[in-house]
């Protein structure tokens, strides 16, 4: 793939086969959708889905849908499209009540990789009502106990945003958890402390867990951008985390960057 966004796959630390969990704030659905367009332009076979809920996507987003919840059936339909467009969105309903569409079986979606290998499978495991960051309830995300990839989306203007619904998803809890009052600003370390945190977005991440951060929105505000990097970088004590990248990825000139950010643990 050529143009502006060719690299985001490596960014986000996607350089081979396998699935990806993405989490977190406001930007999931977007990257997701890069991600797979990037990837299937390199000559990649991706199945986008989702294990919550999802809007249906445009055909810019994903030239084929199946639905389903019936492997065998599914399996079946995931072959055929995946020859014919190489990207493939799997879900397992429609909500009657909404335009959204629910996700397939959590155990299906964790056995892709292995029966259609090689595929990139990309999995919006996250909901965040648009806010750019969000504190996860006890039973969230949905995600497997093991993970391969997780990678967590972050919006950039989180920081300098007030500690409120309007910015934060759960708003009294994460403010719970930091210790800090309502409608308080929120600092670069704390928004990184928000994901870095035993209980933040990254607390699902295994032993074996690639992880990696994606700072969305930045176009408007590099330099909050530049300093939520660095506080990531300084707060990420046990290394955790293989990548960290920013950039817009909405609107007529989409562009990534993590040239100053990959991190190499021994």
């Amino acid at each position: 793939m050529n143009g502006p966004l060719a690299g985001l796959p490596h960014a986000v630390g996607i350089d081979a086969p396998g699935a990806t969990w993405i989490v977190g704030g406001g930007g999931k659905t977007s990257l997701m959708f890069q991600l797979a367009r990037a990837l299937a332009q390199d000559g990649q076979r991706v199945v986008t889905a989702t294990s919550t809920h999802i809007r249906v996507p445009g055909p810019q987003q994903s030239p084929a849908l199946i639905i389903g919840r019936d492997p065998q059936l599914v399996l079946s339909a995931l072959r055929a499209a995946l020859d014919r467009h190489g990207q493939v969105t799997l879900v397992g309903g429609r909500m009657p009540s909404s335009k959204k569409l629910y996700a397939a079986p959590m155990e299906l979606l964790q056995a892709l990789p292995g029966l259609l290998a090689p595929i990139q499978l990309l999995v919006e495991a996250d909901g965040s009502a648009g806010r750019p960051l969000k504190a996860h309830a006890a039973h969230e995300p949905a995600v497997p106990r093991h993970l391969e990839r997780l990678l967590a989306v972050v919006g950039c203007d989180a920081v300098g945003s007030r500690l409120d619904e309007a910015s934060v998803h759960r708003a009294r809890l994460l403010a719970q958890r930091l210790g800090l009052p309502l409608g308080c600003r929120l600092s670069a370390d704390q928004v990184a402390r928000a994901l870095l945190a035993p209980w933040g977005t990254l607390a699902r991440a295994g032993p074996g867990t690639r992880c990696a951060v994606f700072i969305s929105r930045s176009g408007p505000h590099p330099g909050a951008a530049q300093a939520l990097v660095e506080a990531l970088r300084a707060a990420d004590l046990q290394g955790r985390l293989a990548r960290i990248a920013w950039g817009e990825l909405v609107g007529p000139d989409p562009w990534v960057d993590y040239s100053s950010t990959e991190i190499s643990h021994s």
